[in-house]
């Protein structure tokens, strides 16, 4: 009676291992990052770096990526399964190299450009959790290591994970429709996170993931999907720095050290005139301002501006502390600090600046 009864794909007999080992690989990889978070967040008390959400955000993706991949390997090393690369379709599948390297090709450079024409021409780009967590680098090297797995490691994981194995085992289940509209949905949903709040992104988001499981539908190959996210992941960090670089701000935060505050100066100033959206340059002329004590009340109006546009930043509050500071209304900075302060315990700048304000009102109080 039980072999009587069947699923949608395929008899339950052939059926039921994959769905067991699907099952097990996604029961351990659940376990597995809980497990790992759980290390990492009480690892912040020994390894400060760990507190920086970009930082944070890197060794958790790694992690977890790189746990299913390897959960995945070696679930497919036994039957019934032929191998790896078999499993996850990372072959070229009979099919000629026009259609599976050229045409995800062209798809990519297509989606890239359309991606980056309707970002850059938004009057204003939403707050997400991945801005926030890139704002929070402490170093370049977090930014390059950043773009590197972006462009790198991401899409080759990604396609294994979604496009390679687990669409086989929907589709092996439940058939190709369902397998193609499981897995563009759930690559949506696991993207959410990163970009709440940028609904565009999100719909961006999703249209690339539907793309990627139709070619790998079509194709029957994860390599012709992995090459068009590939080509859409290049292009996607490619084509703003060719399009919308800001190449005063480039040079000046290249040349800092060579330059005197007059040469920072004037190349903000060639910034804010090219670019007055990228709010940047703003707090950084305030705050050379502010440090050179000149030019205070038209400090106060670049800071204004940059918070107008982004008010909780805490970069551009600091600033505009220290502007007031410099003017002489020390209780208002230290009213600004101290609000930072509740946001950023653990920010050791905000603290020396508290400090500083502290001791400048306790030297006017005894004047």
């Amino acid at each position: 009676r039980e072999k009587n009864i069947s699923l949608p794909s395929g008899d339950q007999e052939t059926m039921l291992p994959y769905i067991i080992t699907a099952c097990g690989i996604l029961i351990h990889w659940v376990f597995g990052v809980l497990i790992f978070y759980v290390v990492v967040y009480w690892s912040t008390f020994a390894l400060p770096f760990l507190k920086i959400k970009l930082n944070e955000m890197l060794i958790l993706g790694v992690y977890s990526s790189g746990l299913m991949v390897f959960l995945i390997f070696a679930a497919t090393r036994r039957p019934p399964y032929q191998g790896f690369l078999k499993s996850v379709n990372l072959h070229r599948a009979g099919q000629s190299f026009f259609k599976i390297i050229i045409v995800p090709l062209l798809i990519g450079i297509s989606l890239a450009l359309l991606s980056s024409s309707i970002m850059v021409t938004r009057e204003t780009m939403p707050s997400t959790p991945m801005n926030k967590a890139l704002q929070t680098a402490d170093s370049s090297l977090a930014l390059i290591l950043f773009v590197l797995l972006a462009i790198g490691l991401a899409p080759l994981l990604e396609e294994i994970i979604f496009r390679g194995y687990f669409f086989s085992v929907l589709k092996k289940i439940k058939g190709r429709l369902f397998a193609v509209c499981f897995i563009s949905l759930a690559f949506a949903v696991l993207h959410i996170g990163q970009y709440w709040g940028d609904w565009m992104a999100i719909f961006i988001v999703g249209l690339m993931g539907l793309c990627l499981t139709l070619i790998r539908s079509w194709t029957g190959s994860t390599v012709a999907s992995a090459v068009t996210h590939y080509t859409y992941n290049f292009l996607l960090v490619l084509i703003p720095i060719m399009t919308v670089v800001n190449f005063p701000y480039l040079k000046y935060q290249v040349m800092y050290e060579d330059l005197d505050s007059k040469g920072r100066e004037e190349y903000l100033l060639q910034s804010i005139e090219r670019h007055p959206q990228f709010y940047d340059a703003y707090n950084d002329l305030a705050w050379i301002y502010a440090q050179d004590e000149r030019n205070l009340y038209e400090a106060l109006v670049l800071i204004e501006t940059a918070l107008m546009a982004d008010p909780k930043n805490p970069a551009y509050l600091d600033t505009k502390a220290e502007i007031l500071y410099h003017m002489g209304f020390i209780r208002d900075a230290i009213v600004i600090e101290e609000e930072l302060i509740k946001k950023h315990p653990d920010d050791l700048f905000l603290r020396q600046q508290l400090e500083k304000f502290k001791k400048a009102e306790e030297k006017e109080g005894v004047r």
